[in-house]
C-alpha cells in the first residue's frame, strides 16, 4: 500500500501523472515526484520515489499525500540551481491547488516533502517555472478547461526569489487561441556554443 489514503482499497487502478525526475540538491539522489490520483481524481495527491541512479530502480519514500495539506492536481518541479543569476539551489513544487491557484512550495532538504506554500500564482495547470539568463523568474501554464486546449499563460515575478514571489503581466506567448493544441510541462534551458541560452 503506497498511499496513506483508504481510497487505495476501493479503486481498481491509480493514476501516475506528470512524473518529474530531478537530482535533489540536498542529497544528490534522483527523485521523482508525480501526481498520484484515482481514476476519478478523488485523492488529489502527490507521490515521491527515489533512486541512486537516474535509471532506477525507484522506490517509494513518501506515501501519496496532499502537500501542505492542500488538494493538488497538475504539478511540476523546479530546481533553482543557477546561483550565478540568483538561484538558491533549492527545489520547488508547483501545482494546481484545489484548481484555484498555482501553489509554489519549497521542498525539504531530502526532497520528500514541502515546507509550506511560499507563493501563489494565477489559476493554471501544466505549470512550469523558469529563471531567465537575467535572473528573472517566470511561470508558464494553461487555463483550466479540462481536456480542451486553450491559450497559454505566462507571468513574471519582479521579486528575485520564489519566496513571496508576486506574479504579473499575464499574457499568451504563443499568440494562438489553443497554444497549437499543446500545453507546457517543463521549460528546458539550452546553452549554445557561444554561451547564450534559449528556453
Amino acid at each position: 500500500d503506497v498511499c496513506s489514503s483508504d481510497l487505495f482499497n476501493k479503486e481498481s487502478y491509480y493514476r501516475m501523472e506528470r512524473p518529474k525526475i530531478f537530482k535533489c540538491p540536498g542529497t544528490g539522489k534522483y527523485t521523482m515526484w508525480f501526481h498520484c490520483d484515482t481514476s476519478n481524481f478523488a485523492m488529489k495527491s502527490v507521490g515521491v520515489l527515489t533512486a541512486d541512479s537516474v535509471t532506477g530502480p525507484y522506490t517509494f519514500t513518501s506515501p501519496c499525500f496532499r502537500p501542505d495539506g492542500e488538494d493538488s492536481y497538475d504539478m511540476g518541479i523546479f530546481v533553482d540551481s543557477d546561483t550565478s543569476i540568483g538561484g538558491d539551489n533549492k527545489a520547488y513544487l508547483v501545482r494546481s491547488v484545489m484548481n484555484q491557484y498555482a501553489g509554489i512550495s519549497q521542498l525539504t532538504n531530502d526532497c520528500f516533502n514541502t515546507t509550506g506554500i511560499t507563493s501563489q500564482g494565477p489559476d493554471m495547470e501544466g505549470q512550469a517555472i523558469m529563471r531567465d539568463s537575467n535572473g528573472v523568474l517566470h511561470l508558464a501554464g494553461s487555463h483550466l478547461t479540462g481536456w480542451d486546449p486553450n491559450p497559454a499563460q505566462f507571468v513574471t515575478s519582479p521579486t528575485a526569489t520564489l519566496i513571496n514571489a508576486q506574479w504579473e503581466n499575464n499574457y499568451n506567448p504563443s499568440n494562438d487561441p489553443t497554444t497549437y493544441d499543446s500545453q507546457s510541462t517543463f521549460i528546458f534551458p539550452y546553452k549554445h556554443a557561444d554561451g547564450h541560452t534559449t528556453y
